[in-house]
């Protein structure tokens, strides 16, 4: 990806960006992941269907693949719109 910021602009985004969001280690939702590869069907998407469960939350995703199951609700990003309203 290219982009006409400078290494410095980039390093204060991602500081801005990293105060507002929480990370997690896999020993976090670790528990949570055979669980998840049971409901799951896409094996890149495992880790966040173990967090999504160990937060007791839904994924945002654009992935309709990901509705095929029923344990998580997944919403596009319609749908995350018309739920907030905004």
């Amino acid at each position: 990806m290219k982009s006409d910021f400078d290494k410095l602009e980039i390093l204060t985004y991602l500081s801005l960006i990293s105060e507002k969001i929480e990370f997690f280690k896999l020993g976090d939702y670790s528990n949570f992941l055979k669980e998840a590869a049971n409901i799951c069907l896409d094996i890149d998407d495992i880790d966040y269907f173990a967090l999504a469960l160990k937060l007791n939350c839904p994924i945002w995703s654009q992935d309709r693949d990901l509705k095929e199951q029923k344990k998580i609700k997944v919403y596009t990003t319609k749908e995350l719109v018309e739920e907030l309203n905004i």
